[in-house]
């Protein structure tokens, strides 16, 4: 007999939330009144936020790159531009902000004011006041704080949600304000800093002006030089030369790195990786995909004629395009300007273009160097005399540059310090918020809805597959067979005389009756007497004079059959897990096994299966 066992239908579903209707609504109801009860006493939650707008103002240190040269040439390492959004947003949600927060709004007495102690530090005596540290604080506002930039813009949204709304409010306005105070400090630090060196630096090149200065007015003395101006073009060039030199150096330093990187990520790439990357590029790709075409083609027509001459011809271009595939990885391979050509021609582009800016370079230094040989030969070759003059003008010449180069920083630095503006500006700014944004009761009480529905469906589900009782006559149906009998009660007459008339069209002599189950079925066999006690015309019972107690004892009822003389027994029968039972099974024929919804159960039913499949079902429903 086929087994639907492990088998769930529509019908099965629908029956199983019939009979579980009740834990059904029970477990929706409860959800739904846990739901209530959270939102009854879940506490409102504000949100406060403010957005900023981040600007690519000029720090303290951007005048230094105005003079590169300059900066290269006094030892200065230039810093970089500004700080990006992330940056922004990291230094806003760091301790050292959100520390001054707790500080300026005081807030490790509004906790302390209103927290409350734990149940056990009630049932323990203790005070909390020493539970409580600004870490602590600094975690729960960064588990409420949220900083988000705001997509495809300059923008920063700074929000801050809490019970409080005034709080709320005041924490988002102290993150902008502490931050942009944090920002002008190590603006201010940092600008104190280059001036002081460029004021070091200043008074160095000023000091070395005026000793060269003086140097150039006692030799004019000395050697009765009248026409001072008469090496002033030779100057004058020599010392522009002399910071070209110094930006060619700058310039020669940053292609040099910039091709060193690109050089080092080649060397160091896998060549596993470089051979995928190139086998998948767009130069290869269209010798491979031949070659896939061919191969296809050539096992398609192998499959359909193994003697075509064709194949041949196949085989031989298939081979062919290997060679050349492997031939030209190889090629690529070997050469890192052709591997970066073929797969990423932008920056072999850019590596090309710097290398040619490179190689300029260098042709410009040393033109650059030659020149200046030149005129220091030229001049030296006039007069030793007029040749040390010259050398004297050219370091003053160069001083001076140097000299007015940072004067000028000086000056322009102590101007912007004094205009120094935030890289943040407000754009919406804060207000204290007058309606919640959280706990949401339309989406709370919907959402306990569905979550209820979920748990009602999966309670009901995990109690069917718990329940190992037979649930309904359906379901006994479908995994061993149809029952003979369907009792809807006891005291069904109907369905006693049919189970009577049963036993005697079918001239059922020797009855035994048993059970599946603890669950009471004497009622059965004395109704069954009963009704046969009715048939007076074909039965008499022997022992008549036995009281009802008596026949409870005996359990047997005794009936002759009045037209042949026939013995007809219906006796009660151990239940059939007990082991006293095998002692009737052979003596009586005919077996009617009372099956009880909800008690029955189907381990019990499977260890039997083939017996009650072979003997007479009655289902007595609940």
């Amino acid at each position: 007999m086929e087994d639907f066992e492990n088998e769930l239908t529509l019908s099965d579903i629908l029956r199983i939330f019939k009979r579980r209707k009740v834990t059904f609504f029970v477990i929706f109801i409860i959800t739904i009144l846990i739901t209530g009860l959270y939102l009854f006493f879940a506490k409102d939650i504000y949100e406060a936020k403010m957005v900023v707008e981040t600007k690519n103002t000029s720090k303290t240190s951007s005048l230094l790159a105005q003079y590169g040269s300059l900066a290269s040439m006094v030892g200065i390492s230039l810093p970089s531009g500004g700080n990006s959004i992330s940056t922004i947003i990291e230094k806003m949600k760091s301790d050292q902000i959100l520390l001054k927060v707790i500080e300026k709004n005081n807030l490790l007495d509004y906790y302390l004011k209103n927290s409350k102690p734990s149940f056990i530090s009630k049932i323990l005596n203790k005070n909390n006041s020493n539970e409580i540290n600004k870490y602590d604080i600094v975690k729960s506002i960064k588990e409420n704080l949220d900083i988000q930039p705001q997509k495809d813009t300059s923008l920063i949204k700074i929000s801050y949600k809490s019970t409080d709304p005034t709080l709320a409010a005041s924490i988002v306005q102290s993150v902008y304000d502490e931050y942009v105070k944090y920002e002008r400090e190590i603006a201010l630090a940092d600008s104190n800093f280059y001036l002081k060196t460029l004021k070091d630096l200043f008074k160095d090149v000023s000091d070395k002006y005026l000793n060269i200065q003086k140097k150039i007015l006692d030799f004019q003395v000395n050697n009765k030089i009248f026409d001072e101006n008469s090496l002033d073009p030779f100057v004058s060039l020599y010392s522009k030369l002399y910071f070209d030199l110094i930006d060619i150096d700058s310039k020669k330093t940053e292609l040099e790195t910039k091709i060193k990187t690109i050089e080092d990520n080649l060397v160091n790439l896998n060549p596993d990786l470089k051979k995928f990357f190139l086998e998948n590029n767009e130069s290869i790709k269209p010798l491979k995909s031949e070659l896939v075409n061919l191969k296809i083609e050539y096992e398609t027509l192998k499959l359909n004629s193994t003697q075509n001459p064709k194949l041949i011809e196949l085989e031989t271009k298939i081979q062919v395009l290997e060679d050349n595939l492997k031939s030209q990885i190889n090629s690529i391979m070997e050469n890192n300007l052709k591997y970066l050509a073929s797969t990423d021609i932008d920056t072999y582009k850019e590596y090309v273009n710097d290398k040619t800016q490179l190689e300029l370079l260098d042709v410009v230094k040393s033109s650059t160097i030659s020149l200046m040989q030149k005129i220091d030969s030229e001049i030296k070759a006039k007069s030793p005399l007029l040749y040390e003059y010259f050398l004297l003008k050219k370091d003053s010449a160069i001083l001076q540059t140097k000299y007015n180069n940072l004067k000028s920083s000086i000056e322009t630095q102590e101007l912007q310090t004094k205009f120094l503006q935030p890289s943040i500006r407000i754009v919406d700014d804060v207000y204290i918020p007058y309606k919640p944004v959280a706990p949401n009761k339309k989406l709370t009480l919907a959402i306990g809805g569905v979550l209820g529905i979920f748990l009602a469906i999966l309670g009901i589900f995990m109690k069917e597959y718990q329940d190992n009782k037979i649930k309904d006559v359906y379901e006994f149906a479908n995994r061993y067979k149809a029952p003979e009998f369907v009792l809807k009660s006891f005291s069904n007459e109907k369905d006693i005389k049919r189970i009577v008339n049963f036993i005697y069209i079918n001239n059922l002599k020797k009855i035994g009756v048993t059970r599946i189950g603890e669950f009471d079925y004497k009622n059965i066999v004395y109704d069954l007497r009963e009704k046969l006690n009715e048939m007076q015309t074909f039965y008499s019972i022997e022992n008549a004079e036995l009281s009802l107690e008596e026949y409870e004892e005996n359990n047997i009822v005794r009936i002759v059959r009045s037209d042949d003389g026939g013995d007809f027994v219906v006796k009660i029968l151990p239940e059939l897990t007990d082991p006293d039972f095998i002692l009737y099974e052979k003596y009586f024929e005919n077996v009617i096994i009372l099956i009880k919804e909800g008690v029955s159960e189907i381990e019990v039913i499977d260890r039997y299966k083939e017996y009650i499949i072979n003997n007479i079902v009655v289902y007595m429903e609940k």
